[in-house]
């Protein structure tokens, strides 16, 4: 892959150089940057980090422990450079290890990483794809999560590797959830960085594989299903709302949906990020709450101007709730419509100036 750097003020491109990641980083950086970002190994999928660093009875030190969203623990290793040939066998022995973890413990490991936090406000933060949490303060995990009920393992080389992917490939036929993210490292003369992180091996690449069940409180879903769930009125006040948003990024507008909502994200050049998600109103099913999550635009855009424009400009009749990562704006089906004309004035039009 050839990457360049655009600068159209000089009318010139200059050339992302493949390179090795240990003639400029130590492989803790590479963890640092993975223990905030988790969701880069999963295209997009939430993921909540509940330790760094855990050492194990007898196979060493496990790099990073996580969470998904259904409580399945997922077991993070990484080498720089290379893979090892005992690469995998580390992984495998992290996860038997951690399957013997029961709730409890689990729980104790993650409230014992998010503090001042909880883990129960950590967990709204990452998985509550509704946008409805009932505080910022909560303290109660939902009341059906089991952890630790599956195991998930994402090994983590430099560069493509072959004979670690072969066997990669036969641990998911039969039945491990093992996952391959090879990345690449890029530079320029002048400094700037790239990490290319793509999943050789997993759920998307299983073809004869069926998608794995989803048991937890958040599922992937279609459009038609989550829709079928709503009245006729909401149905036809989202269509509006998806309409106005697709017609601004023909191109670039992806559609998430989950059984309780459906989310908006735009493609910027390195990631998918979240625009925001549209849902029925927690307390009043016929009327519409479109959320959007501050930590997922803050890379791009000034979110207190952001937040602050919305709030001036939305029309009368119109809610804004603010909460520390996250803003609702709630209104009946017949605003709608200018709701959407505030997410494209206010987000996707400065997002397509960048």
């Amino acid at each position: 892959m050839t990457m360049y750097r655009i600068m159209p003020k000089e009318n010139r491109m200059e050339l992302f150089r493949s390179g090795k990641f240990a003639t400029h980083h130590q492989e803790q950086d590479l963890e640092d940057w993975l223990e905030h970002n988790p969701d880069v190994l999963t295209d997009g999928e939430p993921l909540l980090v509940i330790r760094r660093q855990l050492g194990s009875p007898s196979s060493g030190t496990l790099d990073l422990l996580a969470l998904d969203s259904d409580g399945n623990v997922v077991v993070i290793e990484l080498k720089r450079g290379k893979a090892p040939r005992d690469a995998i066998a580390q992984a495998l022995e992290y996860a038997a290890w951690v399957a013997g973890l029961s709730h409890e413990e689990i729980v104790a490991e993650a409230e014992h990483y998010s503090a001042p936090q909880t883990f129960a406000q950590r967990w709204a933060d990452a998985f509550d794809s509704t946008d409805q949490e009932a505080d910022d303060a909560a303290t109660v995990l939902p009341a059906d999560l089991r952890l630790n009920e599956r195991q998930r393992i994402f090994l983590v080389v430099e560069g493509d590797d072959e004979r670690t992917a072969t066997v990669a490939r036969y641990l998911r036929r039969e039945g491990v959830d093992f996952n391959l993210v090879t990345f690449h490292y890029y530079r320029i003369d002048s400094g700037e960085e790239m990490i290319d992180f793509e999943l050789t091996v997993g759920q998307d690449q299983d073809v004869a594989t069926p998608p794995r069940a989803k048991v937890g409180r958040r599922r992937r879903s279609t459009e038609e299903a989550t829709l079928a769930r709503w009245s006729p009125e909401l149905q036809g006040a989202y269509e509006q709302f998806r309409d106005r948003l697709q017609a601004a990024e023909p191109e670039l507008l992806r559609l998430e949906p989950w059984d309780r909502n459906i989310i908006f994200r735009r493609q910027m050049r390195d990631e998918s990020v979240y625009i925001c998600s549209f849902a029925p109103d927690v307390d009043d099913a016929s009327a519409a709450m479109v959320g959007i999550r501050k930590p997922s635009l803050a890379a791009y855009l000034d979110v207190a101007t952001v937040v602050r424009d919305l709030e001036s400009d939305g029309p009368e009749g119109m809610s804004l709730t603010k909460k520390s990562k996250r803003v609702m704006l709630t209104c009946e089906v017949g605003l709608v419509g200018q709701v959407a004309e505030l997410i494209v004035r206010h987000v996707l039009q400065p997002l397509a100036e960048l």
